[in-house]
């Protein structure tokens, strides 16, 4: 029997069988109208009444019309919608009423256990669309028991000695894939893998289930012939192929300027961390300790060093986080309420100011004035521990939450959270990428002329969209030199 296709049948069995181990049966409530289960029970907006939030007669005749949805980039251009707005995430007249419910839940003294502490946040950064339930799927997951999440005061952050001289240096690799990759893909996994890193994949749900089954297939044969040919290399041989490239089981739908992008990020973070401190381990004989920094990529990225001198530089900034940081913000996108409808983002306006109290011009993140807001990049290098900081305290949780409503969180999540989490003095504002901005243009792309412009702390570079530009970049700075 073909030894190819039984590395490749173990390597699916190994795959699926610990996903199932590490699964927990989550049985839900179902909450209507934005509502949430907690422990049985449905929270429920302000003016919704039912065990299941069902009755919301008073609260849609209480807001009725008294709201508009605007383009954020043209405020004449006003959104009418003879569908009722079914389009939306959440409708409208249910964010109003969610903002009573958060208004008096943000008077209320803070719980002292955790379960009350999550109703709170629960209450205050309602509505719930089936998005937001996927991200707290993965979380629940990952936190086991809601006992196990930290309050910021409780998390001290203790430096981190640089990995020792002689000791490989492990790195975790995030690929969020949003759209048709087959001609990326191969060359980008090529330049990054090693049989010692973690790598998780997060496939945008909106994606055919054509291109989704080609990347299980070429991630299953990938990691077939990188068995083999270590084994052939190397001597040391593994009974099953390896691993250590596993897929989300979450797959959250992203819809651009929307915390969907931020969602698909901590899902697969969530997911990666799970694997790495659970049993489900690695089948990689070279997996054996846990990784020391997590690298954002998306299918159009590619590394313009060998992943080798990445090791390297980050020996000795174990403790650094590498994030962009824009010169300038802008705060509209975080003073009013936006959301998803029918895959575009919208300004919301409302009018029923006795029911809405936080009215046309502020959201619930604009409430916390507890947070510096900026502006970057949403591709960046962080630490671990801040990765556990982000999905394991109450704060972190909160940081997230709080961007619901904010116009493209993706390009100010990481920037906003570690300015007021215990790692605001251990971060460079570089993210270690190299992009081309170009005068007047918004959407940058990578040509093979930019390449001699590749700076000394550039390990990555974005926004590819000539195979021939990968396929250079491939030659020149991976494969150099052989």
């Amino acid at each position: 029997m073909n030894i190819c296709f039984i590395l490749s049948f173990l390597w699916l069995f190994s795959l699926v069988s610990s996903d199932a181990l590490g699964a927990k049966i989550i049985k839900e409530r179902e909450c209507k109208n934005g509502g949430i289960a907690l422990d049985g029970e449905c929270i429920c907006p302000s003016f919704v009444s039912g065990s299941s939030c069902e009755f919301s007669d008073e609260c849609s005749k209480m807001v009725n019309d008294r709201y508009s949805l605007i383009n954020p980039w043209n405020s004449n251009d006003v959104f009418y919608d003879d569908k009722g707005f079914s389009g939306c995430d959440v409708k409208p007249e249910i964010i109003c009423c969610w903002q009573n419910k958060s208004n008096e839940a943000i008077k209320n003294e803070v719980p002292t256990n955790n379960k009350d502490k999550l109703a709170r946040l629960l209450s205050i950064y309602g509505p719930w669309s089936e998005m937001d339930k996927r991200l707290l799927k993965s979380l629940n997951k990952y936190w086991g028991s809601v006992d196990t999440i930290m309050d910021y005061s409780d998390y001290v952050h203790v430096p981190v000695t640089p990995t020792p001289e002689g000791q490989k240096v492990k790195i975790a690799f995030i690929l969020m894939v949003h759209a048709n990759y087959a001609e990326h893909i191969p060359l980008l996994f090529e330049s990054i893998y090693d049989p010692y890193h973690d790598y998780i994949i997060h496939v945008d749900s909106a994606t055919s289930d054509d291109s989704y089954n080609w990347l299980v297939r070429f991630v299953e044969s990938f990691l077939t012939r990188k068995t083999l040919e270590v084994a052939s290399s190397t001597g040391i041989k593994s009974k099953i192929p390896y691993n250590n490239i596993r897929f989300t089981q979450q797959r959250i739908k992203g819809a651009w300027g929307s915390i969907a992008l931020v969602y698909q990020n901590m899902a697969a973070l969530s997911e990666l961390l799970h694997w790495s401190e659970s049993s489900s381990s690695s089948s990689s004989p070279f997996a054996s300790s846990t990784w020391q920094h997590v690298v954002l990529l998306s299918a159009y990225d590619m590394p313009v060093k060998r992943i080798s001198d990445l090791e390297e530089y980050l020996r000795n900034r174990r403790d650094t986080n590498f994030i962009s940081v824009s010169s300038t913000t802008r705060l509209d996108r975080c003073q009013n309420s936006f959301q998803s409808c029918y895959g575009t983002m919208k300004q919301m306006m409302f009018d029923a100011h006795d029911i809405c109290p936080f009215g046309a011009y502020r959201n619930q993140f604009y409430n916390e004035t507890r947070y510096t807001y900026r502006e970057g990049s949403q591709w960046t290098i962080i630490t671990r521990e801040f990765a556990q900081y982000l999905l394991k305290t109450f704060d972190g949780l909160e940081t997230i939450l709080s961007l619901k409503q904010n116009l493209i969180p993706d390009e100010s999540f990481y920037q906003t959270a570690i300015g007021s989490s215990p790692f605001k003095h251990y971060h460079e504002w570089n993210a270690l990428r190299y992009l081309p901005w170009r005068d007047g243009t918004t959407h940058p792309v990578v040509r093979i002329e930019d390449l001699d412009k590749i700076g000394a702390t550039d390990y990555f570079t974005r926004k590819i969209a000539d195979h021939n530009v990968s396929y250079t970049i491939y030659h020149r700075f991976i494969k150099r030199d052989e």
